[in-house]
């Protein structure tokens, strides 16, 4: 009897024990993929980022109160309205173009001080669609975890990821299954340079995340809002001991708002452009017109060839037609410059203008003498180094440019 007793005992003991690991190990699963002790088929995030279980406090917007209101005008840049100064006493404004693989430029501009240095950058994004992360994690197409994660809106999803403390404690098995699915996206689309992420303006549904800048001076924060599926985002490059730029970050953050590209905008935008008189054509504020009204249709090389005809027009436009030369060069084979004589510190670029503004005036001539010009059109190397055996011909030094190749 009394064996029999001890063996109940011990079942009974067995069965307590296998009842409580059974019980506990959701939470342990749970834990440890948390904490990143574990990965398998189900559930991985590697490597482990701890930064990603609590948001952190995001920088307040700062108060901003406009001096010169009258000065700032509304461009629609890309798929953004942008209040941008046009005549104003304290900022100047250089556009940045740089050409990507699709031929769809990535636009920015940069906020000069009346000294010439740059206090901010800001960059434009194309929007993007908020990915179906419920395909992607096969712990999430299991039926006890797809049945909730199904409830949780669009909305109340993407305020979770920037806003939820996740604290590994046990907790209902749809809380912890929630925790997962958060930690899994704040891994996929938080960039790894991230350092502190959260809502700015919840009812906005508009976004922070304040990235590790190269420039320690500098505070880098990309801004997002989430709207019907769709994310609107731009990036903020601010100056920490700048007033000003600490005033214009809270400007942006204010007042920029999505509006998809139109060219019927971009047409607008050229007409106001036209009414302005010819020193406001050739200055930032023309400038500015072009730019934005390009921005509407990229691949327009006219309008960009007119965008660098006024600013050659200009004063102390050098720095603004680098960038639109070397952009020019690199997307379209040409800078688009009727302006002789170097006055550019790149080579390339000088040498560039140089056989443009020859073929210009031998199609001048060509005119003037009644003679044919529509001869096969010249690749750009052989262009170059016609040029290049000219120079070498009639003892012009070339400074090696023999060597210099067109992409």
């Amino acid at each position: 009897m009394r064996i029999l007793l001890i063996v109940v005992v011990l079942i009974l003991g067995g069965l307590g024990v296998g009842w409580l690991n059974l019980k506990s190990y959701p939470y342990r699963l749970y834990r440890d993929y948390m904490t990143g002790f574990k990965k398998d088929k189900y559930y991985d995030l590697t490597p482990f980022r701890p930064n990603l279980l609590i948001p952190t406090a995001i920088k307040p917007l700062n108060e901003y109160k406009e001096d010169y209101p009258q000065l700032w005008k509304n461009f629609q840049v890309m798929n953004a309205s942008v209040p941008l100064p046009t005549r104003h006493p304290l900022f100047r404004l250089v556009p940045l173009i740089q050409a990507t693989p699709s031929k769809v430029p990535q636009l920015g501009l940069s906020f000069q001080n009346q000294l010439g240095k740059e206090i901010t950058r800001l960059y434009l994004l194309p929007p993007t669609i908020f990915r179906d992360y419920l395909q992607e994690e096969a712990l999430f197409k299991l039926p006890i975890a797809r049945s909730h994660l199904l409830k949780i809106s669009d909305n109340d999803l993407w305020k979770k990821i920037f806003t939820k403390n996740i604290v590994v404690e046990s907790k209902s098995i749809d809380d912890m299954i929630e925790d997962l699915f958060i930690h899994y996206i704040r891994h996929q689309f938080l960039p790894k340079g991230t350092i502190h992420y959260g809502l700015i303006k919840p009812d906005a549904n508009l976004a922070i995340i304040e990235l590790s800048p190269k420039d320690k001076d500098f505070q880098a924060e990309l801004i997002l809002q989430y709207q019907n599926g769709e994310i609107f985002s731009y990036m903020i490059m601010t100056e920490k001991n700048s007033l000003d730029s600490i005033r214009l970050r809270s400007k942006f953050i204010e007042s920029i708002s999505q509006r998809s590209s139109d060219e019927s905008m971009g047409r607008i935008l050229y007409t106001e452009f036209k009414q302005l008189n010819f020193a406001r054509q050739i200055d930032q504020e023309g400038m500015l017109y072009l730019f934005a009204a390009w921005s509407q249709r990229p691949d327009n090389a006219d309008l960009f060839k007119e965008m660098i005809f006024f600013l050659e027009r200009g004063k102390d436009n050098k720095d603004i037609l680098k960038n639109l030369y070397q952009y020019g060069f690199k997307r379209f084979g040409k800078t688009f410059s009727t302006k002789s004589g170097e006055f550019l510190d790149d080579e390339d670029l000088n040498l560039q203008r140089k056989i443009e503004l020859e073929e210009a005036t031998q199609k001048e001539q060509a005119l003037k003498q009644g003679i044919d010009s529509t001869a096969p059109e010249m690749s750009p190397e052989e262009k170059m180094n016609l040029y290049l055996k000219k120079a070498k011909s009639s003892d012009e030094p070339v400074n090696n440019r023999e060597r210099i190749k067109v992409e």
